[in-house]
């Protein structure tokens, strides 16, 4: 299988992260984490360690660290229709060109459909917004 790297705070530098986990050093590291990222996302990425930021040793910060910025997923396959429903995140907004969904980040590369962080009702909504971005990413580039 694939390999994807996710960087869960893009916005975020290591060195930023670090002065982040310093300042909540006090805090459980749950909560600290759902600071920065949704709760599951946090609750995930927390369980191995210990209870406070203050106990994780240096070995298991830079872990933590590596996790939030580069945690390595492997792909294996895909499940079934039922089951690939998103309910909250994607790409970032401010991360496109409205006008055209081109990344600002990569240049043509280009995002539609429920990849996008847009929360809407269900019923139509999604799917209206999924068919209209990929109308618009997919029409202004063909030839």
């Amino acid at each position: 299988g694939e390999i994807a790297e996710l960087d869960f705070l893009p916005h975020l530098s290591t060195d930023d992260l670090t002065a982040y986990l310093s300042d909540q050093r006090d805090k459980n590291i749950k909560n600290a984490l759902k600071g920065l990222l949704p709760e599951r996302v946090a609750d995930f990425l927390s369980e191995d360690y210990p209870e406070k930021v203050k106990q994780l040793s240096p070995k298991q910060e830079k872990e933590l660290l590596d996790k939030l910025k580069h945690l390595q997923i492997h792909i294996t396959g895909k499940m079934s229709l039922a089951k690939s429903f998103v309910t909250k995140g994607g790409v970032d907004l401010k991360e496109i060109n409205p006008k055209t969904l081109e990344s600002k980040k990569v240049p043509g590369l280009y995002f539609a459909g429920e990849v996008l962080d847009i929360n809407a009702h269900t019923g139509g909504f999604n799917i209206t917004s999924a068919l209209c971005s990929g109308w618009v990413a997919g029409s202004l580039h063909y030839d």
